[in-house]
């Protein structure tokens, strides 16, 4: 008699493989990215787009995990992937639940920045900063050394807004914004604007007309003086009641007439 041989007969499939990555719905900027999951070890995984077109095969390991890469790149936008396995036997599973992949590799366009206005001062350190950006977009503001300011998600109608996690310095700082989409694609940034922090009170103004217990028979007469230019002045009575009020110009002059 010849030497006995063991035939093992396997009728059973296997049971559905699961893709664990990418996850269902996620979105990336590779056209071929990693698709990874689990099933019966030992076994061969086939993985289709929706229309049944071969995407990339691989066989399951001693622990049932199992990857690999499309042979050829996904198109731009969303591909359903299902898999597929097929035992040493020659049994083929159910199918796998499937999932989109989004495959998106063009930048989002440039953000802009609303608020502040550029060149606008406020004595707020961390001031809010806002704008606008590509829906679901992640935006970095920067100072004009590149230094992080704060981060924000462009909500679904494109507005973002977040407030410096490190107070602004005194003086004029440069922001810009640069928006990251959900597949990884950096954008150009937006136009710079400056801010000026200025925490500093201003030097008391000076009334120089009319001077210090003179009369006249004017009850409107032009009040005017000095005070730190660009600064508003409101001049008050005894009861810190308003008289009048005025801006200062770039030579610190200021003048108004009792309303």
């Amino acid at each position: 008699p010849s030497a006995p041989i063991d035939v093992t007969v396997d009728t059973t499939a296997p049971t559905a493989p699961v893709i664990t990555s990418p996850t269902d719905g996620s979105s990336t900027n590779d056209p071929t990215p990693t698709i990874s999951g689990t099933a019966e070890p030992g076994s061969t995984v086939d993985v289709t787009d929706g229309a049944g077109n071969p995407v990339c095969t691989a066989v399951a390991d001693a622990s049932g995990n199992w990857s690999c890469t499309p042979t050829t790149p996904l198109p731009e936008g969303t591909t359903p992937l299902t898999a597929t396995v097929t035992d040493p036997a020659g049994n083929t599973s159910p199918p796998s639940t499937p999932i989109d992949v989004v495959v998106d590799t063009t930048a989002p366009t440039a953000p802009a920045i609303t608020a502040p206005t550029d060149g606008s001062s406020t004595n707020d350190d961390t001031p809010l900063i806002s704008g606008t950006a590509e829906p679901g977009s992640t935006v970095d503001v920067t100072d004009g050394s590149g230094n992080p300011v704060c981060t924000a998600v462009a909500d679904a109608a494109g507005n973002w807004s977040c407030t410096p996690t490190n107070p602004l310095p005194e003086g004029t700082t440069t922001l810009t914004a640069t928006p990251t989409d959900p597949a990884g694609n950096v954008g150009s940034p937006s136009a710079p604007i400056d801010v000026v922090v200025d925490t500093t009170a201003p030097t008391a103004p000076a009334i120089t007309s009319p001077t210090d217990g003179s009369s006249t028979n004017d009850d409107t007469p032009t009040l005017s003086g000095t005070a730190e230019p660009g600064s508003t002045v409101d001049v008050t009575d005894g009861s810190g009641n308003p008289v009048c009020t005025a801006v200062a110009d770039a030579a610190g002059n200021w003048s108004c007439t009792p309303t």
